[in-house]
């Protein structure tokens, strides 16, 4: 679930603003934020963000944006590495937990 530097710059925008004016932005002000010339580039991305799962979008509402945290798959990598660090076969310990912290950084490194 990696995002383009366009969905990650457009998230961290949404998520600035939401965070200082306590809503989201308009399509207006999210193209200007980007640069970008029509509002059909901002939809494209706003429907990637979406699909992805990090944002939720309320039909005929104006700044019907709502931030969604992926709490599903961080809870998932979270257990694979509490798992590898609690499973009984010591021989492998260091080799599974590498690899749990590996998974972990690369899904948050796709979230961030």
């Amino acid at each position: 679930m990696k995002l383009t530097p366009r969905q990650l710059e457009l998230l961290d925008y949404i998520k600035d603003y939401c965070g200082e004016h306590r809503y989201p932005p308009s399509y207006d002000e999210m193209l200007e934020a980007m640069g970008l010339a029509s509002k059909s580039n901002i939809f494209r991305i706003i429907v990637a963000l979406e699909e992805r799962g990090f944002i939720r979008r309320m039909p005929h509402r104006a700044r019907a944006i709502e931030l969604v945290e992926p709490e599903g798959d961080a809870f998932r990598h979270l257990r694979e590495i509490i798992d590898a660090l609690t499973s009984s076969d010591d021989h492998d310990f260091d080799i599974r937990f590498d690899r749990a912290v590996t998974e972990a950084r690369e899904f948050l490194a796709g979230v961030a």
